[in-house]
């Protein structure tokens, strides 16, 4: 049976009352409050009197007020109808709780305790618990909480459901649905269900522009949050999913993914693309330092000197230091602003490519 949503009034402005702090274990007993005569609400989905199942599918036995503040610390602020059931509340306490704003509605069923600030993933956990069992984190959802992608305020929620499962819409939610989503591409990460960056990455391959889903991949690799390996095996397995070439592709061609970390530095890799120039290394550590932008077949370097990190006099000393010693090693390198990237690009791709060259040759006579 379907539990059954109290009837909620018209809610009042958000209230400034906050959540106590949850600072115990997170398996609490207490004593269930005294009821008054009211509606129990339904229990489903793993949920039974004194046991509640998290979003992350832990089970807590918890009751009561007590029980709430741990809920509400495990999942980021939110709670849901089935576990405040489980915590021991009638129907006509929790119409209470909204009336005072200690409950205050996100989604059908789903509340925030307390406040509406903005936590760090309540408004994932939110999502979660309005489809409920079953759904994970993914597509760009994903990719931004591995830090992948840049932050989007307000951008939808991203769930991924097996097919099976019917979920009404949900506002702010975007429902992705799979035949295919094994146990081990889900983790629990900040204690909510996500699929791993390599899933992440083949579900939102479709949707990303070539380029982002080159850095996401290439930060992917960087960081090592996934493999070459693990993401080959999951291509093989993908069947026809449809982010499956436009991943394989990026993963198996001749150039690697690149990271870039800076604005200038992306529009720099972007105007060699477009010249056709042979594709760098980027950011390569080498003897003891890092370069920008590195040909080893011409040992020729590019620096991007941005001036908020190369104003000052000791940058500008370390930076001279840094080329005395790269060039002990024969390895040259050509410094270039952002002004001269915004304002010179085809003067500054013709220097680049003569230098390539000139090197170039030069190494293959020395051998």
């Amino acid at each position: 049976m379907k539990p059954v949503e109290p009837a909620e009034p018209v809610e009042p402005a958000a209230s400034t009352a906050s959540t106590a702090t949850a600072t115990a274990t997170t398996t609490v007993r207490s004593v269930t409050p005294t009821q008054p005569p009211g509606r129990k609400l339904s229990l489903d989905d793993g949920n039974r009197p004194g046991r509640v199942r998290t979003a992350s599918g832990r089970i807590l036995t918890v009751s009561g007020d007590a029980g709430l503040v741990v809920i509400a610390y495990e999942q980021h602020g939110c709670i849901d109808v089935r576990q405040l059931s489980a915590l021991g509340f009638t129907e006509r306490q929790v119409r209470t709780l909204i009336q005072r704003s200690r409950l205050i509605r996100l989604h059908r069923g789903v509340y925030a305790v307390g406040h509406l600030a903005d936590i760090p993933f309540g408004a994932e956990t939110a999502a979660l618990l309005a489809v409920g069992p079953g759904a994970a984190l993914s597509h760009q959802t994903a990719l931004r909480i591995y830090q992948l992608l840049p932050a989007a305020k307000g951008a939808p929620v991203d769930l991924l459901v097996r097919e099976r499962n019917s979920h009404a819409k949900r506002d702010g939610v975007t429902i992705h649905r799979t035949v295919w989503l094994p146990k081990n591409h889900v983790r629990i990460v900040n204690r909510l269900p996500m699929t791993t960056p390599e899933r992440a990455l083949l579900d939102a391959a479709r949707t990303l522009a070539r380029r982002q889903l080159e850095r996401a991949l290439a930060e992917a690799l960087s960081l090592r949050l996934t493999s070459h390996t693990k993401i080959r095996d999951l291509l093989h397995n993908s069947g026809g999913h449809p982010g499956r070439g436009r991943l394989g592709r990026l993963l198996g061609g001749h150039a690697s993914p690149t990271v870039t970390e800076s604005e200038a530095e992306e529009q720099f890799l972007t105007m060699l693309r477009r010249a056709g120039l042979p594709a760098p290394r980027t950011q390569v550590e080498m003897l003891g330092y890092r370069l920008d932008f590195y040909w080893p077949q011409a040992q020729f370097a590019v620096e991007v000197d941005g001036f908020q990190w190369h104003a000052t006099r000791s940058r500008f000393e370390q930076d001279r230091r840094k080329d005395r010693v790269l060039a002990a090693h024969g390895i040259a390198v050509c410094r270039v602003t952002t002004p001269e990237i915004r304002d010179e690009p085809l003067q500054l791709v013709a220097h680049v490519a003569g230098q390539i060259a000139v090197r170039a040759s030069r190494v293959a006579e020395n051998g």
